[in-house]
């Protein structure tokens, strides 16, 4: 098992000038190889940008655009339990 975004276990070349992880077990394994994608609506991600190098390690995640996969798996439950 491999756990990755969606972005980097996707089965077929990106836009990027990299060879997605998604298409190394493919070349393997074939049929027999699934790759599931994740998604997430709120929370705080791994910082990209140069604030990462001055100490910000973290980002808060911006809400979903809508009509994206995320806006409506995010709208349509949460699955955090509930304290009361």
């Amino acid at each position: 098992m491999l756990a990755a975004h969606d972005g980097h276990v996707q089965r077929r070349p990106g836009t990027a000038s990299m060879t997605p992880m998604g298409l190394l077990p493919t070349d393997r394994l074939g049929s027999d190889h699934v790759a599931i994608g994740t998604t997430t609506g709120t929370g705080r991600t791994l910082s990209t940008s140069a604030d990462f190098y001055a100490g910000e390690l973290f980002a808060d995640l911006e809400p979903p655009r809508p009509g994206t996969l995320d806006a409506i798996t995010s709208a349509s439950h949460d699955v955090r339990p509930s304290n009361g």
